[in-house]
């Protein structure tokens, strides 16, 4: 991530609008009275995944994988999206490949479309990760998984959630959880 400071009356507008629109990716400014800072992110990578639960006995239980690529942690399936692919069609590819889970043994839920972000370094560079999930039951119990994971689990949401390392991960698994409970009551 790189800083710029800049004092207003000492710098040309126009050249630090060229520089921050021709060379970063991902910008953001704050401005106050006496400056302008910019964050330029020069990285990005965007990847969508599917949060996969499925109902056993009354209860619903998600399916997360444990990650052990740049710490150790669990959370929902994931991955890159390859050209020319649309981010839903990436996201059912890396739910097969690491779950084992087909298309055909996926029930997409519509309407639920959600778009987390955070940063992390690669090789000493900030990068800006994005990743759009979607939520999808099976009715499969037994799961695949790839060699990118050390396990995978079913758990009700409760046990889920406490799982779930990260802030934006809970975030998305409460969103998907509240969103299946309308349309359980809308069916009522």
């Amino acid at each position: 991530m790189l800083f710029f400071r800049l004092d207003v009356q000492l710098v040309s507008l126009l050249s630090v609008c060229y520089w921050v629109f021709f060379r970063c990716n991902v910008i953001t400014v704050i401005y106050s009275a006496q400056n302008i800072r910019f964050k330029c992110f020069a990285l990005q990578e965007t990847s969508s995944g599917i949060i996969v639960f499925r109902n056993a006995g009354g209860q619903r239980m998600y399916l997360l994988l444990h990650y052990q690529y740049r710490g150790d942690y669990w959370d929902f399936p994931r991955g890159n999206i390859k050209d020319p692919e649309t981010p839903r069609m990436a996201a059912v590819r890396e739910t097969e490949e690491e779950t084992g889970l087909t298309v055909s043994q996926l029930r997409m839920v519509e309407g639920f479309e959600e778009r987390v972000k955070w940063f992390y370094r690669f090789n000493g560079e900030p990068v800006h990760k994005s990743v759009i999930y979607y939520l999808a039951e099976t009715g499969i119990e037994d799961v695949r998984i790839s060699d990118e994971h050390v396990g995978a689990q079913w758990l009700s949401y409760e046990d889920a959630l406490n799982m779930l390392k990260y802030r934006n991960s809970k975030k998305l698994l409460k969103k998907a959880e509240n969103y299946l409970r309308k349309l359980e009551d809308f069916k009522v």
